[in-house]
C-alpha cells in the first residue's frame, strides 16, 4: 500500500526542521484503522468555565525577546538563555531527567512545567518553586498551546476515530483539567493561532475508510478525501473553513503531485508552501501562496521562489518573517514581507543557522554542531548575519564552556 503523501510530507518536515518547531502530537495507536468524517457535530464534552485568551504557541511563548527559556531534558533543567549577557543560567533542576512533557510554559510572572502528574510553578522573581497535583492528563500529556494562564492539549490522528480526540485546558492556578468542544472531526494537525481560534487541518470523507487490510480500497477512498483547514474557536467550539485541496494532494497527467504545506500567519494572512513531486524527477520547485485568514484573496508571493526541498520557517514577534531555504549549497533566507532574497552562507551544514529572534535585533544561531547532539550557539545582528557574517558572540554555558543543548 502506498503511504499517503501527507504522512510523507509531516515526516520529511519532522526531521528537516530546527529545533524551534513545535513537537508533533503523540503516534497512532499500532495498526489502527481510518475513520472518516461526516458533517461536523458538536462534542458533548463539558464547556469550559474559563474564557480562552490570546492562544501562543508554547515555543513561540518561550522566546520573549530578552531570554528564551527551555528545558533541557538531557539535564533535567529549565534554563534561561539571557540575549544581554549572552549566557545561560539554569532556575531549576529536576530530579530525574526526561519527566517534563512539554517546553517551559513562560507567564509574565513565572515559568511552568508540566510532568505525568505534576504541575510545577518556578517563579521568575526567583522565589521557592512550588507544586500541584495533576491528575488524568489524556493523550500524550503534551501542551503545545498556552493562554495567559491555561495550557492546551489539542491532539488526534486520521487513523484514529473522532472520539480518539485530546482537546483540553490545564487551569496554571489551580492544575484543574477541563474539556473543551472541539466538534467531532478526523483532526490531522494544529498549525497557529488567532486570538481564541487554532487552525486544524482536518480528514473529510463521505464514507468509513477502509483498514490497512484493504490496501486497494484505502487508497481509493484516500484518493476521494478532502484536507481541509478551518478555525476553531475554543469558546463557541464553530469551526470556520479556510482553504481545502485533494487530500492527497493534486494529480496531474504526468503524475506529478502538488501539496500544501503550512508555513505559517503574518499580519492578516497566511502562508503556504506548494511541494511538488514526480515519482520519476523527485522534488521539483514549488511556489508559496498566501490568503486572507478567511481563505480569501489568494497571493502567489512571486519575491520567493520555491524549495526543492522544505522551507524552514521562522516567526518574529508571533509573526513569520522568514523562510530559510538550507537545501542546497546555498543558504538563502526569504523576507516574508518584502519578498527579499538573501543568499547568506555555504548551504548544507549547521553552522550559522538561524534558530530565533532576539527583541534587539539580533539572530541566535547555530555557532557549531557536535556528533553527540550538544551544539555551541552564537548571537549576531540581523543585518550582520544576511550579509554573510560569522563574527557572532558565543553564548557561555553555566560551566563556562560554549557547549549548549537548545
Amino acid at each position: 500500500m502506498k503511504v499517503p503523501l501527507p504522512v510523507v510530507l509531516a515526516l520529511a518536515l519532522a526531521l528537516g526542521l530546527s529545533a524551534c518547531t513545535p513537537a508533533a502530537s503523540s503516534a497512532p495507536d499500532p495498526a489502527p484503522t481510518p475513520t472518516s468524517e461526516t458533517p461536523v457535530e458538536t462534542a458533548t464534552a463539558e464547556e469550559t468555565t474559563a474564557v480562552v485568551g490570546n492562544l501562543q504557541s508554547i515555543m513561540q511563548r518561550r522566546n520573549t525577546g530578552e531570554a528564551c527559556y527551555t528545558y533541557q531534558a538531557m539535564q533535567g533543567e529549565i534554563q534561561k538563555l539571557d540575549y544581554a549577557s549572552a549566557s545561560v543560567e539554569t532556575l531549576y533542576r529536576f530530579g530525574e531527567p526526561g519527566t517534563v512533557y512539554s517546553d517551559v510554559i513562560v507567564e509574565p510572572d513565572a515559568l511552568y512545567a508540566v510532568t505525568a502528574d505534576t504541575l510545577y510553578k518556578v517563579p521568575l522573581d526567583g522565589g521557592e518553586a512550588t507544586t500541584l497535583p495533576l491528575q488524568n492528563l489524556p493523550g500524550s500529556r503534551t501542551p503545545n498551546w498556552c493562554d495567559e494562564r491555561g495550557a492546551y492539549i489539542i491532539e488526534g490522528s486520521p487513523f484514529n476515530p473522532p472520539e480518539q480526540n485530546v482537546a483540553c485546558r490545564i487551569d496554571l492556578e489551580t492544575g484543574a483539567i477541563t474539556d473543551l468542544p472541539l466538534p467531532h472531526i478526523v483532526l490531522d494537525g494544529v498549525f497557529a493561532a488567532d486570538g481564541s481560534r487554532l487552525l486544524l487541518r482536518r480528514c473529510v470523507t463521505e464514507q468509513p475508510l477502509p483498514s490497512f487490510e484493504e490496501q486497494e480500497a484505502l487508497d481509493a477512498a484516500l484518493q476521494n478525501a478532502t484536507s481541509e483547514y478551518d478555525w476553531w474557536d475554543l469558546n463557541t467550539g464553530e469551526l470556520e473553513k479556510v482553504v481545502e485541496e485533494p487530500y492527497e494532494g493534486t494529480v496531474d497527467e504526468q503524475g506529478t503531485i502538488s501539496k500544501m504545506l503550512f508555513l505559517g500567519k503574518a499580519e492578516d494572512r497566511l502562508y503556504f508552501e506548494i511541494v511538488v513531486y514526480n515519482p520519476d524527477k523527485g522534488n521539483l520547485p514549488g511556489q508559496v501562496v498566501s490568503y486572507r485568514l478567511d481563505g480569501s484573496d489568494q497571493k502567489i508571493e512571486a519575491g520567493i521562489p520555491g524549495s526543492v526541498g522544505y522551507f524552514a520557517p521562522m516567526e518574529r514577534d508571533g509573526k513569520l518573517y522568514w523562510l530559510v531555504d538550507n537545501n542546497s549549497d546555498r543558504m538563502h533566507v526569504y523576507d516574508v514581507a518584502t519578498g527579499t532574497d538573501y543568499d547568506v552562507r555555504p548551504g548544507l551544514q549547521s553552522e550559522g543557522y538561524p534558530v530565533t529572534f532576539t527583541g534587539d535585533g539580533r539572530v541566535l544561531v547555530v555557532a557549531k554542531r557536535y556528533e553527540k547532539g550538544t551544539e555551541d550557539y552564537g548571537l549576531i545582528s540581523i543585518d550582520d548575519f544576511l550579509a554573510g557574517s560569522s563574527n557572532w558572540t558565543p553564548v557561555k554555558s553555566p560551566e563556562g564552556g560554549t557547549v549548549i543543548v537548545f
